[in-house]
């Protein structure tokens, strides 16, 4: 949310940002992901058809299968933002 609020983000791009919440589980074969409100101290199951994981300002690798496929990026700034852009267009 370099340039966005969440609100702007959000009707921008048509894409639901959550911030303050804290992802607990993600359940890959329903496309669902059990998140808890970090404010309301609350858990609540989501939809989702596309998930992007944003971890904070400094990117950490992940230790799950596939996290060193080339189609797998970490996002700290925008020349970031402009490679998975290239990617998706080199490989869409």
């Amino acid at each position: 949310l370099l340039v966005h609020t969440v609100e702007s983000f959000t009707q921008r791009f048509n894409v639901k940002v959550l911030v303050s919440h804290e992802a607990l589980q993600i359940r890959r074969s329903e496309k669902k992901l059990l998140v808890k409100n970090l404010i309301k101290d609350e858990d609540v199951i989501l939809n989702y058809d596309e998930l992007i994981l944003a971890t904070g300002a400094k990117p950490i690798a992940i230790d799950v299968p596939g996290a060193d496929d080339k189609a797998i990026f970490r996002v700290r700034n925008v020349p970031d933002v402009v490679s998975i852009k290239k990617y998706i267009k080199e490989n869409n």
